[in-house]
């Protein structure tokens, strides 16, 4: 059971780690659309806080669920 606690702990952390990849994928095709001047500076910053706020939501969500399902494999 301490194992599979040990495993669902590391599919999150990879699970986060997917998601600041993604984060920085979308972040630098904003920058690049910037840079293009297809966006302004204010819509950028927008945008970057709005990404930030669905990867803390998501990641925050993740933590619950985690936490649950360990919960649950450690009980008897």
């Amino acid at each position: 059971r301490v194992q599979y606690s040990k495993d669902a702990r590391k599919m999150l952390e990879n699970y986060k780690i997917t998601m600041r990849n993604a984060r920085r994928d979308i972040l630098d095709i904003f920058k690049d659309m910037k840079k293009d001047s297809e966006i302004s500076e204010d819509e950028y910053n927008t945008l970057d806080k709005s990404v930030q706020k669905c990867l803390d939501e998501t990641t925050a969500k993740a933590d619950v669920a985690c936490d649950k399902k360990v919960a649950e494999i450690m009980e008897v």
